[in-house]
């Protein structure tokens, strides 16, 4: 039988409107939950940028990965 524990690790953080330093951030926090023993690590949904759902602002669309 397969292993049945593993250690989950969710990192959050504070983004900007730049998706570049964000993707730097997220895989920085990565690999350091990686290093801590994290096994499946769960970036935040929104990773692009800040938390824009408050209003729909079709400007923003162009965040939206392929």
């Amino acid at each position: 039988m397969g292993k049945t524990n593993y250690q989950v690790a969710v990192v959050q953080l504070q983004l900007n409107n730049t998706p570049q330093e964000n993707l730097k951030k997220c895989l920085a926090w990565v690999r350091k939950a990686a290093g801590l023993g994290g096994e499946i690590i769960c970036s935040p949904e929104l990773s692009s940028s800040h938390y824009f759902c408050q209003s729909e602002d079709v400007a923003i669309f162009t965040y939206s990965e392929p």
